[in-house]
């Protein structure tokens, strides 16, 4: 089974060093294709990696060699099989191993042998070992049980570690990284159980957990670059921020919730752990916050910040997502309604707009109409506008269906609109719901679907939001 991609951030301080060759030579046997891929990511928000390729000769032979500056975790893979691999500066490392059972079969010499020897072996008693996780059964647990079960999982892992550093094989830097790797993977299993616990197991109550329960956190060092060795240690930092918000009972639908958490970091970490978490936050802002608050984020991070990479990065994420940012113009468009009448998006500033595409052959589109109908219903009185767009380009199918089920709200043919409107919403198949402010602006390019019980509430808390947060960003 092909692992999902690690990406790597291995930049701690100490670890940069002048780009150096990584050479990997080998032979496959049952090669699942004829060649070998390395992916080797060059920053931690993002799964585009660079890749290196290497034909497999007649007896199954490959080489190939790739520059890093500092340690990082690759992808290699032999088609849709792979495995995980740590590299440092100066490998050079022999891998043998079965292209249809590359984790079981694989085999290293050379240099990196005994850290990736290492890999497989924790990979195969811990990650493979059902005993060993959370999920499906262990999620069940209570809280004493749980900490319990995930405490002597530390135990093991921080054992198995200890007896290959006895061997004296393993490198300095890969020492730190692995047990950053334990240290930041049971943390975030203890902090991320209760959240887990919920939504698993959705008939029971969420349990209230005992004070001392999160004291586990104050024996973690945030601010160590070691910490930043570990892959996990970004997710666990994110899950961190999101746990203190919830403390101080900052809401996730709140507009201003990244800047939230982007200033509330400054409160917990400095130096590179600061940088690294309020870059993730930036990126995460890009693809789903508000824009104003992105920008805002993103000035001073370029101005304070010495991550070049990172503000690259940054900045081209904020780019290609500024176009339906919420906070961004929603694009206009004319179109007729099913009455002859012609309209643009325009035309409903000073509203709300709920903004559906549909079409009549849509399974998804069938199932969320009487839910649309009835919250166009229940809405009826509230300053907002349902309109809903058929991207039929039967016409007669989209009028028959409109007409005999007397559909509500405002009903236009996207058939009808001057612009290409699936390339101006860069509209997927099935039904895609907007919901823009009363200054036209986008509030959501995601909004609850009319079919979720939440649909409701979340029209209810939207009146006025845009003003209130133009009010807010001017200040």
């Amino acid at each position: 089974m092909k692992k999902v991609a690690l990406f790597a951030f291995l930049a701690a301080a100490g670890l940069q060093a002048a780009a150096q060759n990584v050479v990997i030579t080998g032979k496959v046997t049952n090669p699942e294709s004829d060649s070998i891929e390395l992916a080797v990511p060059d920053n931690p928000f993002d799964a585009r990696a660079k890749k290196v390729f290497a034909l497999l000769n007649e007896k199954g032979e490959f080489r190939l060699a790739v520059q890093v500056d500092k340690p990082v975790l690759a992808d290699f893979s032999n088609g849709e099989d792979g495995t995980t691999l740590f590299l440092q500066p100066g490998d050079n490392l022999d891998v043998r191993f079965k292209g249809d059972d590359i984790l079981t079969s694989i085999k290293f010499k050379g240099q990196g042998a005994a850290e990736n020897t290492y890999l497989r072996e924790q990979e195969i008693k811990f990650e493979e070992n059902e005993g060993y996780q959370v999920l499906p059964d262990n999620i069940y647990m209570r809280e004493a049980g749980f900490v319990k079960f995930i405490d002597a999982k530390k135990e093991d892992q921080d054992d198995f570690l200890k007896k290959y550093i006895a061997k004296g094989t393993l490198s300095e830097t890969f020492k730190k990284f692995a047990q950053a790797q334990i240290d930041f993977t049971w943390a975030n299993d203890r902090l991320t159980y209760p959240d887990l616990r919920e939504k698993i197991v959705f008939a029971d109550k969420r349990l209230v957990m005992t004070p001392a329960y999160y004291n586990f956190i104050s024996k973690l060092d945030l601010n160590n670059p070691v910490a930043l060795m570990s892959p996990v240690y970004n997710d666990f930092m994110m899950n961190y921020i999101d746990y203190l918000a919830a403390e101080t009972k900052m809401k996730k639908t709140d507009l201003a919730y990244f800047y939230n958490i982007f200033e509330l970091a400054k409160t917990k970490l400095k130096g590179p752990a600061l940088n690294l978490l309020q870059a993730r936050i930036i990126y995460e802002s890009c693809k789903g916050g508000h824009i104003g608050y992105t920008e805002r984020m993103l000035n001073e991070f370029n101005q304070t910040s010495n991550e070049p990479k990172f503000a690259a990065l940054l900045t081209e994420a904020y780019e290609s997502n500024k176009s339906f940012a919420i906070g961004s113009p929603a694009p206009n468009f004319t179109l007729t309604t099913i009455n002859g009448d012609t309209v643009s998006l325009e035309d409903y500033k000073g509203k709300l707009v709920y903004l559906t595409f549909w079409e009549t052959n849509c399974g998804l589109c069938l199932m969320d109409m009487p839910h649309a109908q009835e919250l166009t219903r229940k809405m009826a009185s509230q300053q907002i506008v349902f309109l809903n767009v058929g991207m039929d380009k039967d016409e007669k199918a989209w009028r028959t269906m409109v007409k005999g089920k007397s559909l509500a709200g405002v009903q236009g043919l996207g058939k009808t609109a001057a612009e290409d409107l699936r390339k101006l919403y860069n509209l997927p198949d099935g039904p895609a719901y907007f919901l823009i402010a009363e200054d036209g602006n986008f509030l959501s390019t995601k909004p609850k679907r009319p079919s979720n019980h939440g649909a409701t509430e979340e029209i209810a808390q939207s009146f006025g939001k845009a003003a209130n947060t133009a009010t807010a960003l001017n200040k």
